[in-house]
């Protein structure tokens, strides 16, 4: 289990530190609609993988949206995948989906909650179609939370392209945002750290 943690530990690092000057090249593969998720217009709340390599051995989870009507993928494809920070971006609409990724991509979300986020998520980045009347309202929020200064995003922006044509762009797919899902291992990780922290403030306070 240590080895696990190690390794998919070194990968999160490792998106975050070559992404952290500008793009870095990976393979993205969506594995279907999330459990129990359908998605707005049968669009995209996604289970999907991020790699080095065309492989899910050791790749990381993440739950990824679509961000645009007008190209698409096919399920179980690998295509190479430029990541960005969303967080060192000035576009206020990439951080205004970031926002809203942050906020309402949740495992526990319902039906209207789903199709709220992935209108807003459309019409924000595309001008259509209309959002629900709920998605309207997140919409609304994203664009306050933005003028207040908001970058605080765990959210990374992902150009999906044919494999072996990254970077071209009259080969995209399709845009995406994507966050990462915590496995449970990582939450056994926390805690036991947790604990750890815990018996030392004990032990300081005892000294």
């Amino acid at each position: 289990m240590k080895r696990v943690v190690a390794i998919a530990t070194v990968l999160a690092l490792g998106v975050l530190m070559a992404t952290a000057a500008g793009a870095a090249t990976y393979s993205f593969k969506a594995t279907g609609n999330l459990p129990g998720l359908n998605g707005y217009n049968n669009g995209g709340i996604f289970a999907s993988y991020l790699n080095t390599s065309q492989s899910t051995t050791n790749a990381l989870a993440y739950r990824s949206l679509c961000a645009s009507t007008s190209v698409t993928f096919s399920l179980g494809t690998w295509y190479d995948a430029l990541i960005y920070r969303v967080d060192q971006t000035t576009n206020a609409k990439k951080l205004e989906v970031a926002y809203l990724v942050d906020k309402y991509l949740l495992p526990a979300a319902t039906q209207a909650q789903n199709d709220a986020l992935q209108s807003a998520v459309w019409n924000l980045w595309q001008g259509s179609p209309a959002p629900t009347a709920l998605g309207a309202s997140y919409i609304t929020e994203a664009t306050t939370a933005v003028l207040g200064g908001y970058t605080s995003t765990s959210a990374y922006f992902v150009e999906l392209y044919d494999v072996g044509y990254a970077g071209q762009a009259n080969h995209l797919h399709q845009p995406q945002f994507v966050k990462l899902i915590p496995e449970p291992v990582f939450f056994q990780f926390g805690a036991m750290m947790g604990l750890g922290g815990a018996g030392v403030f004990r032990l300081r306070r005892k000294a």
